[in-house]
């Protein structure tokens, strides 16, 4: 979806199991978008934004509730921790593709509540918070470049991520 597409409406997100923003402006929604995304979140919703390059932007309409702040500068760090929150039988499929290291940003200042779901020795790598009834996680990467793109342990990483709301 463009950002324009997004309902300003809450009970129109309600179809929504989760929520990504990935290097998009996210201050540039609307009043209303903003108001119904926070109250989707508020109610239950998965609210997930993503790091990497676009993780300015992406923060920007949302920097008041997300679990972390982030630093000013791109670091480079490794993923391979991911795979610890992958189910066991695919790890060994999936070591291989995540040994680089990939640009990110780092998750500082964690708010009151938040705690870090998977760290690269003292880097965080995805901080979660909750939100009413909500959660709000914040990645350090972007998922949608490579090695993660192409990772085949992508689709059990966003299945953990998830849990069971889906």
């Amino acid at each position: 979806l463009r950002l324009g597409d997004l309902p300003d409406r809450t009970a129109a997100l309600d179809t929504l199991d989760v929520l990504v923003f990935n290097a998009v402006d996210t201050a540039s929604l609307s009043t209303a978008q903003h108001r119904a995304i926070r109250a989707w979140v508020l109610a239950g919703g998965h609210l997930i934004l993503s790091g990497g390059p676009g993780a300015q932007l992406t923060l920007g309409g949302f920097a008041d509730i997300a679990p972390a702040g982030i630093g000013n500068a791109l670091i480079s760090s490794s993923v391979a921790p991911l795979t610890a929150l992958v189910a066991p039988e695919s790890v060994e499929t999936t070591f291989e593709a995540l040994t680089a290291t990939v640009p990110m940003v780092s998750l500082v200042s964690l708010r009151a509540g938040a705690r870090v779901l998977a760290t690269s020795g003292d880097t965080p790598l995805i901080a979660r918070s909750l939100y009413g009834r909500g959660l709000i996680d914040q990645l350090a990467f972007d998922p949608s470049l490579a090695p993660l793109r192409d990772w085949p342990g992508n689709a059990q990483f966003f299945e953990a991520l998830l849990g069971n709301r889906i």
